[in-house]
């Protein structure tokens, strides 16, 4: 059995062949069985055992290892928001007293959003609201974290 071939290595060499095994991945392919896709700006490879990129992510996607897939939404209203869409967390919006409303497209459940800002002191939010056709619900376990 696997498991008995395993008992007769030295731990040093089982750790060895682990780390092996992750770096057999073909390439733009990551992890300890090779299932994840790398997403690395201009084509670059990610890092075998945690996809993580030197290059940083390609357009669209973010994350330590570009696993999270940027979602396209609609901006309601007037505002012309090119801030918001230029995939340049470091662009920011100059208009301060004019609030942001976006539609997800096409409608998804959301586990989680990721909204960057430079002084979050001064952030008035976010309230966001989930619309459905039947009723209305407000997010209510909004946590903010620093990274």
């Amino acid at each position: 059995m696997f498991s008995d071939s395993i008992s007769n290595f030295p731990e040093e060499q089982l750790l060895l062949q682990m780390f092996n095994l992750g770096s057999q991945c073909s390439v733009g392919w990551y992890g300890p069985t090779c299932q994840y896709q790398c997403h690395c700006a201009g084509s670059a490879p990610c890092y075998k055992h945690d996809g993580s990129c030197s290059s940083g992510c390609e357009i669209g996607w973010f994350g330590s290892a570009c696993q999270y897939e940027s979602i396209g939404f609609t901006v309601l209203g007037n505002s012309k928001l090119d801030w918001l869409t230029d995939q340049n967390d470091t662009t920011c919006n100059d208009d301060k007293e004019t609030p942001v409303y976006l539609a997800l497209k096409p409608p998804i459940p959301l586990g989680w959003s990721r909204i960057v800002v430079d002084s979050p002191g001064i952030l008035n939010g976010p309230h966001i609201f989930y619309l459905q056709i039947e009723n209305n619900g407000v997010c209510s376990f909004i946590r903010f974290t620093e990274g």
